[in-house]
């Protein structure tokens, strides 16, 4: 038997549960972990074999489209907002959703002309922020609420925006295959396993930290929405480089 680690991130930990983690590491045959930031916290730890596996959702391939996902004639391009309540638990969420609800109410009073705006979730367990988030935009500008899950079989939905933005990887990382350009929205700081992924593939222009001026975050989304096209190329390009990478390494791991 060989036991394989993969597709995963991890750290911080307490000295005892870094013990632990490298004893367990000793019976491990291939250690793999899906970003940079978490590879070099493994190898400081002790962790020599540790390597890079990119998250399988890069090689994901959607199986079903709609038939007809054309915008209605005259209707404003769509931004979907999906968003969780925090990052860490250890973490005060009130302060977390503070400066989150903040930063996005600003960002749809600066494109409440230009863009449609709607709310929806992934994850069942988001469903109450998501009401939240929805019934304070409701009270200043236009907004609609998707109150149904979006799950694999209803992801197609994501291809009706132009943009969405979220704090959770997989709702960025699957709506791009829809042709919806993610723009991730969180403290950049504490969320390392989004910040890592995005920046070993090259995407951090599309990390806004909530900790940031809220002026020079409206001045990158701007930025984004300008170059939407640039920045889905880059993301597609990061697929085909990562599905082949995924595909190696489970070669080697199989024949080895």
């Amino acid at each position: 038997v060989r036991i394989i680690k993969i597709g995963f991130s991890i750290g911080p930990l307490g000295r005892m549960a870094k013990a632990g983690e490298r004893f367990r590491a000793l019976f491990i045959r291939h250690y793999y972990v899906r970003d940079s930031i978490s590879l070099r916290f493994v190898q400081t730890m002790g962790i020599k074999q540790a390597k890079l596996f990119p998250d399988l959702c890069w090689s994901y391939q959607p199986t079903t489209y709609p038939q007809n996902m054309d915008i209605p004639s005259g209707e404003s391009p769509k931004i979907m907002l999906s968003f969780r309540d925090g990052v860490h638990s250890e973490h005060s969420t009130e302060t977390y959703q503070d400066s989150l609800v903040s930063l996005l109410s600003q960002f749809v009073h600066a494109h409440q002309e230009q863009y449609r705006f709607q709310v929806s979730f992934q994850v069942a367990s988001d469903a109450t922020f998501s009401e939240f988030l929805y019934t304070h935009i409701k009270s200043f500008a236009p907004v609609s609420f998707m109150t149904e899950q979006i799950d694999l079989a209803d992801a197609f939905q994501y291809q009706s925006a132009s943009l969405v933005l979220t704090n959770r990887l997989h709702v960025a990382l699957l709506a791009a295959k829809f042709g919806c350009l993610p723009v991730i929205v969180t403290d950049i700081g504490r969320h390392v396993k989004i910040k890592g992924i995005f920046q070993d593939a090259g995407l951090h222009p599309l990390l806004l930290d909530t900790q940031q001026a809220p002026t020079d975050n409206l001045t990158r989304l701007a930025g984004i929405l300008t170059n939407r096209q640039v920045y889905l190329a880059k993301i597609q390009q990061a697929e085909k480089t990562y599905a082949q990478l995924s595909t190696n390494i489970m070669n080697h791991i199989f024949s080895s």
